[in-house]
């Protein structure tokens, strides 16, 4: 990833500024929040985190079907 590990605490600093609304709540609530659950997290976990709340299952098959 770009920068490394070395921006990896920067990259999760800032992940909360390209967010709004409920998807900006669940990131201060389960990421940032000093009693989440789960303590360590990263970049990529905090990205996989949000698109397995936000991201229905059938987009991709949107997507592509409004593509065609």
């Amino acid at each position: 990833m770009y920068g490394g590990d070395r921006l990896e605490q920067e990259r999760l600093l800032v992940l909360p500024e390209f967010l709004s609304g409920e998807a900006r709540r669940w990131f201060r609530r389960y990421v940032r929040s000093w009693n989440r659950a789960q303590q360590h997290w990263t970049f990529k976990t905090a990205i996989l985190g949000l698109y397995d709340r936000f991201v229905n299952p059938s987009t991709m098959q949107d997507a592509r079907d409004a593509f065609l």
